[in-house]
């Protein structure tokens, strides 16, 4: 089985559809069928959560954001504790010029030995070259 660490432009992705859904959907995909295992830092839900407060403004009510929350919660996401890998993701993000919360998902993926897929062209563009393991949505 394939693991693999997701960030929240991937995720994001399952459940408001925008450009790449269909790519992004792949990993959903896998993981409702077994056939991947995806780990994701706390810190995503934090992300989500402010991702689906942001969406209010586009007319998404409390109601279809707790559902849209529950669905979330009911996948079968191995989610680590993002507070273990803080430290060092400060750290990478001085060294790098990334958010911290971008250095928290790349180390946690260099952590496991897997992949990181994003979809955030910034953080690829930052430090895809230094950071073989970070790959763009594709």
């Amino acid at each position: 089985m394939v693991t693999r660490v997701l960030d929240t432009s991937v995720v994001v992705k399952w459940f408001l559809k925008e450009e790449g859904s269909d790519r992004a959907d792949r990993y959903l995909d896998e993981l409702t069928d077994g056939f991947c295992h995806i780990v994701v830092p706390s810190l995503l839900l934090y992300e989500l959560a402010s991702v689906f407060w942001e969406q209010r403004r586009h007319g998404l009510g409390d109601t279809e954001a707790m559902s849209l929350w529950a669905a979330l919660r009911a996948l079968p996401l191995t989610v680590v504790s993002w507070e273990e890998i803080l430290p060092r993701a400060l750290g990478m993000s001085f060294r790098h010029g990334i958010s911290t919360n971008d250095a928290t998902f790349v180390l946690l993926a260099r952590d496991l030995g897997c992949e990181l897929i994003t979809a955030d062209r910034d953080l690829y563009d930052g430090v895809g070259e230094r950071c073989s393991w970070v790959k763009i949505l594709g």
